[in-house]
């Protein structure tokens, strides 16, 4: 065996993904994710005119179907389109990625990249090797030992990918952020298409609250998804311009929201 150091670097793969909706997805969606994970930046990269941002890579969705080719005998067998899109939109749907449309191609954000590709980030192992006889052994922990990490365990919140996705984008009400916990509860009753729509809908919220028309303070992320405000955020708001037709009814409609929520 080589002892020189591995080219082309690594990346992380946690094994909580069995845990996650892409794990019971067909097989072309886990590659595609699996695709977006090993080619996403590690860190800051120009390309062209532009920056791609480590998490992310940029790339045709015929330059992925090619990557991720494979053969039988002689001929080439690729993912057909509709495999393709329907790939990316099972993974933005399961708030894994996000994907934006640009010049030349799509730009691809893996959500939550910085924190699953830090190693300190993950628990160490009982796992041990025994270098006599070149087989992995498992030490077995004491029942002391399983009592304390269950009861850490018990005392310990977790919570999923998606509502960490969304949690990292809520803004802050005064300041701070506050009621993770009953939010968290809340947002894992919903459907993949709601929780999908309150990301949307957090992302259009954000950006409305900085408008300078906007005197509203933020409201907190259990109360965003307990009424439902994020059904009226489905679609931007643009800022007060009497050129820009369209725009204005659908910002009345969430001024109105703003204004029955916090006289109630």
């Amino acid at each position: 065996m080589s002892s020189g150091k591995i080219a082309c670097g690594y990346y992380i793969k946690s094994r909580k993904i069995k845990n996650s909706p892409v794990h019971k997805m067909p097989p072309h969606v886990r590659e595609i994710w699996d695709y977006c994970l090993r080619e996403a930046n590690y860190c800051d990269a120009k390309y062209g005119p532009f920056t791609v941002k480590r998490g992310q890579l940029f790339r045709t969705y015929k330059e992925i179907r090619d990557d991720l080719c494979w053969y039988i005998g002689y001929r080439k067998m690729v993912y057909n389109e509709n495999q393709t899109k329907h790939a990316m939109k099972a993974l933005r749907d399961a708030l894994m990625i996000t994907t934006s449309k640009e010049l030349g191609g799509v730009l691809i954000t893996v959500l939550n990249y910085d924190f699953y590709q830090d190693p300190k980030n993950y628990e160490s192992t009982d796992e041990s090797t025994d270098e006599d006889t070149n087989e992995s052994t498992i030490k077995e922990p004491s029942s002391t030992a399983n009592n304390k990490k269950n009861k850490k365990n018990k005392n310990k919140n977790t919570y999923s990918n998606e509502f960490e996705s969304v949690w990292k984008i809520a803004p802050k009400r005064n300041g701070v952020k506050q009621g993770k916990n009953p939010a968290s509860v809340l947002f894992e009753k919903l459907s993949i298409e709601d929780k999908r729509k309150v990301y949307v809908g957090l992302k259009n919220y954000s950006e409305f609250l900085n408008l300078p028309s906007t005197t509203q303070s933020a409201m907190d992320l259990e109360r965003f998804i307990r009424n439902r405000i994020f059904d009226d955020y489905q679609e931007k708001v643009e800022p007060d311009n009497s050129s820009q037709s369209g725009s204005d009814a659908a910002r009345e409609r969430m001024l109105k929201t703003q204004k029955d929520l916090y006289d109630d």
